[in-house]
C-alpha cells in the first residue's frame, strides 16, 4: 500500500544495497526486468532463518520478550543513573540508551566495564554521554539483562558512581515481568 512504501522509504532515506526503496525503484517500478545489484546470497539464507525463527515463536510473543527486556532494561537504568533518556513511549524495545552520571563519558566506561556483554557507546551528537544497552534478538531475555546491567553498574563503580547494585536488578527484575 502506498502508506506502507512511506513507512518504508520516508524522505531523505540512505540508499542501502538491503534497501526495500531501491529494489522498488530499481525493480518493481521498471516491469521487474532484473534486479538492480546483486544481493548476497548468505544474506538471503540469513533473512529465511530469522523469518523462520520469528515464526515459530510468533510475532505476539517475540515483541513481548522485546518489551519485557525494554522494561526491565530501562527500570535498572533509572535506578543506577536517576534519569531516562527519553519516555518510555518514545523509546525502541530493541535498545535503551542509559543517560550516563555528569562528567561520564561512553569511552571511558566501555574501557572499565568487563567484555563480552551488550553495552556500546550511544550514537549522534549526544552519543558519548549514553551507553546503549542491547536487546535486541536473543539478547531480549531477562538474564541478558540483569548480566548487561551488573556490568554496566560495575563499570560506573569502577569511575567513582555510588549505588547499590542490589536495587539495580531489583528494580530490573521487577519491571521486566
Amino acid at each position: 500500500s502506498a502508506a506502507a512504501w512511506a513507512r518504508v522509504a520516508p524522505p531523505g532515506e540512505v540508499s542501502s544495497v538491503l534497501s526495500l526503496a531501491d529494489l522498488r525503484a530499481g525493480w518493481l517500478e521498471t516491469g521487474r526486468k532484473a534486479l538492480p545489484g546483486t544481493p548476497s546470497a548468505l544474506e538471503f539464507h540469513a533473512l529465511a532463518q530469522t523469518l523462520a525463527k520469528a515464526e515459530r515463536e510468533g510475532l505476539s510473543a517475540l515483541q513481548a520478550r522485546h518489551a519485557s527486556a525494554a522494561r526491565a532494561a530501562r527500570a535498572g537504568a533509572r535506578v543506577l543513573t536517576g534519569r531516562a533518556w527519553v519516555a518510555p513511549e518514545q523509546a525502541s524495545t530493541l535498545v535503551t540508551a542509559v543517560a550516563l552520571p555528569e562528567g561520564m563519558a561512553a569511552a571511558q566506561v566501555l574501557a572499565v566495564a568487563e567484555p563480552g556483554h551488550g553495552l556500546s557507546a550511544g550514537v549522534g551528537p549526544e552519543g558519548e554521554r549514553l551507553i546503549r544497552l542491547n536487546h535486541t534478538g536473543v539478547r531480549a531475555r531477562r538474564a541478558v539483562v540483569l548480566e548487561d546491567l551488573a556490568v554496566l553498574t560495575r563499570a560506573l563503580g569502577r569511575l567513582g558512581h555510588r549505588v547499590d547494585p542490589g536495587a539495580v536488578l531489583f528494580a530490573a527484575s521487577g519491571a521486566g515481568a
